[in-house]
């Protein structure tokens, strides 16, 4: 495995899919509850920005933003208690994800940040669930991009301890000012609705053309969660790491990538011999051994269940005996 090159404040499509293509995330209340729970956990303890979401019955997207190169710990946060409290909720005992592993995809432009987040918000349109992006009754950013809303969540029932906190937030965030990649946020978001626009007539029209029909609320519900689609997946394709429009932007992030390798690969062998490591800015799993410096220094991933509770006393049963 090639080693990930992850630098502060960088936008990302992050993807993840259910083992075997199942319907595990299918859309319900208490299935809700628990991504969004743990969505907002994940952000608050690492500091991210989620700039849009959107769950789909056997997928997620997301657009972050990250300004302290905490990707990693992100999405190993997220998917951990996704898995975990969902086989609880759900009873089941396998694994959750696939085995494929997640996809991390840099946007190094505004207008790569914007065809990803309509590619993401559009993407139960292309799969033929809804007619319109608005129209999806599962989890999205598309009303809370709008209105500016934020998603709050309390507490599931299920899987979590008390000493986890009583309520999650998840608030849409798009980094505004003259300085920001993103430009104006409403200029941003007027952009990403005719960006969504755009791919919902092209799918009207691939329908109109095949004769095919949208599954529509109903029918998307009666799923069974450990149904997959019918349809053939495509495998060992491509699996990009840089999603990006502008030809010379793209090289210039993939040559930077490349030089990461080259330095990570020189470090590597420095500490196999022996000597004194000098691992480049954007090492994820050896950071205590990064002795250059990309900024200011991140603040510190966030403790929010308290304290591991302490072992338990042995309970022991008293036995009445009755005497003749």
């Amino acid at each position: 495995m090639r080693p990930c090159n992850y630098q502060r404040g960088k936008y990302y499509l992050v993807t993840r899919r259910c083992t075997q293509r199942k319907f595990l995330l299918l859309a319900g209340k208490l299935a809700d509850a628990l991504f969004l729970y743990a969505l907002g956990n994940a952000r608050l303890r690492t500091h991210m920005k989620i700039v849009g979401f959107v769950v789909v019955n056997n997928h997620y997207h997301l657009v972050v933003y990250d300004a302290y190169a905490n990707i990693a710990a992100f999405a190993h946060h997220l998917n951990l208690f996704v898995a975990r409290s969902f086989n609880k909720a759900f009873e089941r005992a396998e694994n959750f994800w696939a085995s494929d592993g997640m996809s991390v995809v840099e946007l190094p432009t505004r207008q790569d940040v914007v065809d990803k987040l309509a590619y993401a918000l559009a993407n139960p349109v292309k799969a033929g669930l809804v007619g319109r992006a608005s129209a999806w009754f599962g989890l999205t950013s598309w009303h809370a991009m709008l209105d500016g809303k934020t998603h709050k969540t309390p507490r599931p029932r299920v899987f979590y301890r008390k000493t986890a906190p009583a309520l999650s937030t998840v608030p849409i965030e798009i980094p505004d000012g003259p300085d920001a990649l993103l430009g104006p946020r409403a200029k941003f978001i007027a952009d990403v609705v005719a960006a969504v626009r755009v791919i919902e007539n092209r799918c009207d029209a691939e329908r109109r053309k095949n004769g095919t029909k949208v599954m529509q609320r109903e029918a998307v519900l009666k799923q069974r969660r450990e149904s997959s689609p019918t349809s053939r997946h495509a495998m060992f394709g491509l699996r990009p790491r840089v999603a990006c429009r502008s030809q010379w932007a793209r090289v210039a992030t993939l040559q930077r990538n490349r030089e990461f390798e080259a330095q990570h690969a020189a470090a590597v062998a420095r500490l196999r011999a022996g000597q004194l490591p000098d691992f480049p800015v954007g090492t994820v799993a050896m950071k205590h051994l990064v002795l250059k410096s990309d900024g200011p220094p991140a603040p510190p991933f966030l403790d929010l269940f308290g304290p591991p509770r302490g072992p338990t006393k042995p309970r022991v049963r008293k036995l009445r005996v009755r005497l003749a």
